[in-house]
């Protein structure tokens, strides 16, 4: 439930006895996180990655999920998933063969809102599931990036 930018923090929270799942459809770098919290020293935390698109509810269920089995709840979320605007805002596309408009690529839009919204609905849901309360306070923490929010122009 973590984004690909920090390792640093995932291992932070780690070596401090937290275990961490993340998701994320970015395999190479989140393998590589949970390569390096598995290796620390007896008394950490453990970590797990499952492939997630923060745009699929389904695929954010089975993650919260998974989370819920392995390690038998859920304390912090993280929303950070993060996606930039690939073509150029403010730009009509035209179909080359018959001249129509094209639907405006909204990525960006569905991976930081409405991904971070589904995201939301679920923490609520399943933070207070937690089997060991020894912790009564539980976060949910949205992370923005510039490239969400500014516009490409030509």
């Amino acid at each position: 439930m973590t984004p690909r930018w920090s390792s640093e923090v995932h291992t932070l929270f780690a070596k401090n006895g937290a275990n961490v799942v993340i998701g994320d459809i970015f395999a190479p770098g989140a393998q590589d996180i949970v390569d390096t919290i598995n290796r620390l020293p007896p008394g950490s935390g453990k970590a797990y990655w499952k492939r997630c698109d923060v745009t699929s509810w389904e695929d954010q269920v089975a993650l919260f999920e998974c989370a819920m089995t392995r390690f038998g709840g859920v304390d912090i979320v993280i929303a950070g998933a993060r996606v930039g605007e690939t073509q150029s805002f403010g730009t009509l596309g035209v179909s080359e063969p018959d001249g129509k408009l094209l639907r405006p690529h909204l990525k960006a839009l569905s991976v930081n809102f409405t991904g971070a919204i589904c995201t939301t609905q679920l923490a609520l849901h399943y933070l207070p599931k937690t089997r060991n309360q020894t912790e009564p306070l539980k976060y949910v923490v949205f992370l923005g990036f510039l490239a969400s929010w500014t516009a490409h122009l030509d």
